[in-house]
């Protein structure tokens, strides 16, 4: 009898099914790949022209597009070989005058014109402005007829400047000079001056459209001289 029911319950044992196996994990969602950030190209900066008045900020900032605009919008100004200085703050021209030595007299023309440019566009920000006006041709001109009175002028102690303005007259001579600052050394103003007023031959002349451009104009030139041994 207990052999029977021993049988019975390895009979009813054996006929359980098995345990089913345990379940796959769920599968891992898949991995997308950030895509790169974009890259942000900064905008092409306007090239400036190659005659005009240029703008640089001494102090504070100006942002690129206003210093654009300046420079256009001073661009019909007269050229003047004087540097100009201005003070702009909260969107308004607080203050604008030549930057020069002495007594030398700043051009009111020039003035008049700057400031009706920093007025229409002045800057959003605060800054300190210097102003000067670039002429490839005719600032290499400037400097090949200083260094030709400098030579015509000779050997002088010291590096002291004497300014001096003339027009340029329709045969290429200077006409009119005039003394525009003294050096502090007469030996030096009477020379130059001396150099000038005997002038009979017809100065390098720049090209027909760089003549042009200074036809209204005076030329003005710091002669020194040469260095004395």
């Amino acid at each position: 009898m207990r052999t029977a029911l021993f049988a019975l319950l390895f009979a009813a044992c054996a006929a359980e099914p098995p345990p089913p196996p345990p379940a796959a994990p769920p599968p891992a969602a898949p991995v997308v790949a950030e895509a790169p950030a974009p890259v942000v190209e900064p905008p092409p900066s306007r090239p400036l022209p190659a005659i005009g008045w240029r703008v640089a900020v001494e102090d504070g900032e100006v942002p690129e597009a206003e210093l654009a605009a300046l420079h256009t919008v001073l661009r019909p100004c007269p050229p003047s070989t004087q540097e100009w200085g201005a003070r702009v703050a909260d969107g308004a021209l607080r203050r604008l005058g030549a930057i020069v030595a002495d007594d030398l007299p700043p051009d009111e023309g020039v003035e008049s014109c700057l400031r009706a440019g920093l007025e229409a566009k002045p800057p959003s920000t605060s800054a300190m402005l210097r102003l000067h006006h670039v002429d490839p041709e005719l600032d290499a001109w400037r400097d090949q007829l200083q260094g030709l009175l400098n030579r015509i002028v000779g050997p002088q102690r010291g590096a002291t400047c004497v300014m001096v303005t003339f027009r340029l007259g329709k045969d290429g001579v200077p006409a009119t000079p005039k003394l525009a600052r003294s050096s502090g050394e007469p030996s030096l103003d009477d020379a130059v001056m001396g150099a000038l007023l005997a002038w009979k031959e017809p100065l390098p002349s720049p090209s027909k459209a760089a003549r042009q451009r200074i036809e209204d104009s005076e030329v003005t030139l710091c002669v020194t001289g040469t260095t004395a041994r």
